[in-house]
């Protein structure tokens, strides 16, 4: 569902320290999903929600400028063993609308950025 598909960000953030600019990016593949877990919180209307062994590598369209001025741009980047876990809430009586609640856990096993090169 996720595979070959791209999503528009138009994501820009500074502060003194960064400038931040990502334009889109690009899911070239999502495998595994191998331990999803949707369960609900008894007595509440909270689902609680694990996947687990995600592997993907995702391509990036944007910069990143270190002090404004060191860029270091990623192409690529390619994870083994991610893993979410989260829980969410309805908001409305008609319990369509959830909201994220609670902490989210987010972990990778390993990670590969592939930088782009200025003298290229």
């Amino acid at each position: 569902m996720l595979n070959n598909k791209t999503f528009d960000l138009n994501l820009h953030d500074s502060s003194f320290l960064y400038v931040l600019d990502i334009k889109s990016i690009h899911i070239d593949t999502i495998t595994g999903f191998k331990d999803l877990k949707f369960e609900y919180v008894e007595g509440t209307d909270k689902l609680h929600v694990h996947m687990d062994q995600i592997d993907g590598t995702i391509e990036v369209d944007g910069t990143f400028k270190g002090l404004h001025f060191i860029p270091m741009d990623a192409t690529k980047v390619a994870f083994t063993g991610a893993s979410i876990d989260f829980t969410v809430e309805s908001t409305a009586p008609d319990k369509v609308h959830w909201a994220l609640i609670d902490t989210t856990k987010f972990s990778i096993e390993s990670a590969e950025i592939t930088m782009k090169s200025k003298f290229e």
